[in-house]
């Protein structure tokens, strides 16, 4: 597989919107696909987060308030890799109750990734709502 095809994986991994049972969390399935080396961040459409402690707490608050995923695609717009950083950019168009209420939306996205030991890891998540 080619580091390209990889990249975006990795992204529909990263930010858990991949189709789910109710009341099944993917919050911690989701965060072993991210470093556990600092540094590491989210500015988020929702929460941001600095450092793993707050990383956690992000995705244990967010895996309690996001369920029911019934679709996501990743539209993925441009990557690039050099060495062992990455990112990827695009438009995530999903469809999930939040806090039990269904809504779809769309985020424009960018992750940055490190390979750590081999393996692809998200450092950094910026992400916001398109608007119109």
């Amino acid at each position: 597989m080619s580091e390209g095809a990889v990249i975006p994986r990795c992204t529909r991994e990263s930010t858990g919107y991949r189709i789910y049972p109710a009341g099944e969390r993917p919050d911690v399935e989701v965060r072993a696909v991210w470093s556990r080396n600092d540094p590491v961040s989210v500015l988020g459409a929702l929460m941001n987060a600095h450092g793993q402690q707050e990383l956690d707490d992000l995705f244990a608050t967010l895996g309690g308030r996001f369920s029911d995923c019934t679709s996501y695609e990743f539209e993925l717009l441009s990557y690039d890799v050099v060495g062992d950083m990455a990112y990827t950019e695009g438009f995530e168009h999903t469809s999930v109750s939040v806090e039990g209420e269904p809504r779809s939306y769309t985020l424009r996205a960018t992750q940055v990734y490190r390979r750590e030991n081999g393996h692809w890891r998200v450092a950094h998540r910026h992400a916001d709502s398109v608007i119109g």
